[in-house]
């Protein structure tokens, strides 16, 4: 029997340990999740007051999507009732634009769109079957999709000679328009996700490292450009145009894979475009950008507040997607601004002509799970323009940038350049594109580069967006 002395010496012993790891746990599991002591958070706003224009749920054809991959020679081509009327309604929209290719449009629909009437039309089995070779060649046979192109039309001194005109953006609305007509359906999201497949494998197979000679081929002979047009024109409609905003599934999940595998994301040119990759589970990244005020457009709402001076302490709550009556749910996650660190000045050439000086600064926010209090990683924002040496892929870095940006990094033309050399990237160099379903290689970044200097050039691949 133990000694009731002993008990009673040992009793407030084990009562404090008992008290004293309580405390500790409700600390780890209290709602101030806050290192280095900090106790009162400074200003809080929700993701909606910082990244609306990210949210899926806000006006869906202003906003930002995630698109996966489609499989396209799968696809069964639409021929619903309203067809016909949707047909005819894009054809009008550019009428004309499109009396060069009535040809090539009534080679696939056997109808004259100059004359129809969407009242009196159907789609017939054989226009069904000249859509789903259409749809099979886009998804692995752009070659054959090329001479298909050429026998009905594109393969003509004549019309290169008519688009060889400073009108570049009537030739681009006509190939875009055709495009969009060989999709046409009820379901706008599933359009778009088919119009961003066939932009990515005409984009692997224009610029790849093995296809890009036959490529250039059609480029370099007078009468085959109309095609190279109807390529460039969908590159850069879908990746950088209407798609700059835009995510690819499978980008974001490739970027996830290097994060849990122990990666920093290096988002190069990336705004405060962030909602997407947090809300996918990467909680480790930096964004190197010069966020210029000259350029609200491309970022969202809040973008001035993630890099304000100072405000330490502040915080965004996130709800993801959940909608504006979520702000009184609990949270899954918390962002605090950590630290504010101000480097040299630097002086930008803005939108409007004007340059500006504007300071440079590095803001780190803190990422954490607010219901456990545990911290999962941070948000770097380095204010300031890229440089040579940020272009450096693997050692537990994973770049990656919008198609529209990988353009200034292209380009040969030091008018529009950042001042970036891709030849001195390293052989295995490796960029995600937002936009892209697989990663970029040295080589293909070097492909496009050459399509800016051939004297045939037709648009830039980085221009105005919409």
């Amino acid at each position: 029997m133990m000694n009731t002395k002993r008990i009673a010496r040992i009793m407030p012993v084990l009562l404090i340990g008992v008290l004293m790891s309580r405390v500790s746990v409700e600390k780890a599991h209290s709602a101030d999740p806050y290192p280095e002591g900090k106790t009162s958070p400074g200003e809080v706003r929700y993701d909606l007051d910082v990244f609306r224009k990210w949210m899926s749920f806000d006006e869906p054809e202003k906003t930002q999507h995630v698109y996966s991959d489609v499989r396209l020679s799968s696809v069964a081509p639409y021929a619903g009732e309203q067809y016909p009327r949707l047909l005819i309604e894009r054809y009008t929209a550019n009428a004309s634009r499109m009396t060069d290719d009535n040809g090539l449009l009534q080679s696939i629909y056997s109808w004259d769109f100059s004359k129809a009437k969407a009242s009196v039309l159907t789609v017939d089995r054989k226009t069904k079957d000249t859509l789903s070779k259409i749809y099979a060649m886009m998804d692995g046979d752009i070659p054959g999709l090329f001479r298909y192109l050429g026998k009905r039309g594109l393969d003509s001194y004549e019309l290169n000679e008519k688009e060889n005109i400073p009108a570049g953006k009537d030739v681009r609305i006509k190939y875009t328009t055709i495009l969009e007509m060989l999709f046409a359906g009820s379901d706008h999201f599933r359009e778009r996700e088919c119009e961003l497949a066939v932009a990515n494998r005409l984009a692997e197979y224009c610029f790849g490292v093995d296809t890009w000679p036959a490529f250039k081929k059609i480029l370099d002979a007078r009468n085959t450009r109309p095609i190279g047009r109807f390529a460039y024109s969908t590159i850069w409609y879908y990746l950088s145009g209407t798609g700059w905003k835009h995510w690819h599934r499978n980008t974001i999940l490739g970027l996830k894979r290097e994060f849990k595998a122990g990666s920093r994301v290096v988002y190069i040119a990336g705004g405060n475009d962030v909602y997407q990759l947090i809300k996918t589970g990467i909680y480790d990244i930096e964004v190197i950008d010069p966020l210029l005020p000259s350029q609200p457009r491309f970022y969202a709402e809040g973008w001035d507040f993630l890099i304000k001076k100072n405000g330490i302490g502040d915080e965004i709550i996130l709800n993801f997607d959940r909608g504006p009556k979520a702000q009184s749910a609990h949270p899954h996650l918390v962002m605090r601004r950590a630290r504010y660190e101000e480097g040299k000045t630097f002086t930008a050439l803005l939108h409007t002509g004007n340059k500006e000086d504007i300071q440079s600064s590095t803001t780190t926010w803190e990422i954490f799970n607010r219901d456990t209090a545990g911290r999962l990683g941070r948000l770097v924002i380095n204010r300031r323009f890229c440089r040579q040496d940020d272009f450096t892929s693997g050692n537990g870095r994973a770049l990656v940038m919008s198609f529209n940006e990988l353009f200034f990094v292209a380009t040969p033309d030091r008018e529009k350049s950042w001042g970036i050399d891709p030849e001195k990237f390293s052989p295995d160099f490796k960029m995600y594109v937002k936009q892209l379903r697989k990663p970029v290689p040295r080589g293909m970044i070097l492909n496009i580069r050459k399509g800016e200097q051939g004297s045939w050039r037709f648009l830039s691949l980085g221009s105005e967006v919409n």
